[in-house]
């Protein structure tokens, strides 16, 4: 589960939360959004002051039975100082457990730079032994779909190197005109993270929601994937806070839901996720030209 949702609450009652609820495995963040997205109160649960102590986050996470295998790191890796921050990312994402930080890269035309600056990120990777998971993000950046990453990950084959495809986010920079399946397709052999981000558009408003609720068809999604014979990490993300007109620019709203609001949304997700897994089945599915563990 991503932390995310519980943006306005702190690291020991989003924990406390999750484990109430039978949750797992946590997604914590330090996330600095696109200048695409407007507004404040992005809600990150990780500060750049907290880089130097993950030994105290482990021991929350561990407290409550979670465990974080993935990280959400986002940011642009273009400039010099840029390149730094995250490389302490990584070593906070590595401290606490996480073996997949996902990441921005940065605005079109600047691919000549981000591929020489994942050179440097990738020797610190394999040092570290963590996979740096390129994100489909906002419409101006680099990479806004599997066939946009697998020109990246072409030129730059490293087995610390992969892509973390996000749903909502596809939906929104190609305005609902994209064929999952397809997109998966391009860049499969790169795949390593699911965000499982769902979508509801009312009269030009798009908002994310609860799992299940809107119009991302995560069944077919599902299907199509156990069909691969692969298995992946999967972070449930609700960025319930977000809002885009007309396919526009995202605003941050100031808003925060009451905890058992949160916890509902939580639940509501959860089962219908758990109800995928359940009732998908492979067969008839599109074929996924990869198989392995």
């Amino acid at each position: 589960m991503g932390a995310i949702l519980y943006r306005g609450y702190d690291i020991p009652t989003l924990c406390q939360s999750l484990a109430k609820l039978g949750v797992k495995y946590v997604d914590l963040d330090f996330i600095e959004p696109p200048p695409a997205f407007r507004g404040r109160g992005y809600g990150a649960h990780v500060t750049e002051s907290d880089l130097t102590r993950p030994q105290w986050f482990r021991k929350v996470l561990a407290d409550y039975g979670l465990e974080a295998v993935t990280f959400s790191g986002h940011m642009f890796l273009i400039s010099t100082s840029e390149v730094e921050l995250f490389m302490r990312k990584m070593e906070f994402a590595k401290a606490i457990g996480a073996r997949y930080i996902a990441t921005n890269h940065g605005p079109k035309g600047e691919e000549t730079r981000l591929l020489r600056n994942l050179e440097t990120i990738l020797e610190r990777a394999k040092d570290l032994d963590i996979v740096v998971c390129l994100e489909n993000s906002a419409p101006g950046t680099i990479i806004q779909s599997g066939q946009d990453a697998r020109s990246i990950f072409e030129r730059v084959p490293s087995p610390y190197l992969g892509f973390t495809y996000d749903f909502g986010n596809a939906y929104h920079s190609h305005r609902g005109q994209i064929d999952f399946i397809e997109d998966l397709q391009n860049v499969l052999p790169f795949l390593q993270v699911l965000h499982f981000k769902d979508v509801q558009l009312e009269e030009g408003v798009l908002q994310y929601c609860a799992i299940g609720q809107g119009i991302v068809d995560f069944r077919g999604i599902v299907s199509f994937l156990k069909s691969c014979g692969r298995t992946f990490p999967v972070t449930l993300e609700i960025p319930y806070f977000f809002r885009s007109t007309n396919w526009g620019p995202f605003e941050t709203l100031e808003d925060t839901k009451p905890l058992p609001e949160i916890e509902g949304i939580v639940q509501v997700s959860l089962s219908f996720v758990e109800t995928l897994w359940e009732g998908s089945s492979g067969e008839g599915s599109k074929g996924c030209g990869s198989s392995g563990g």
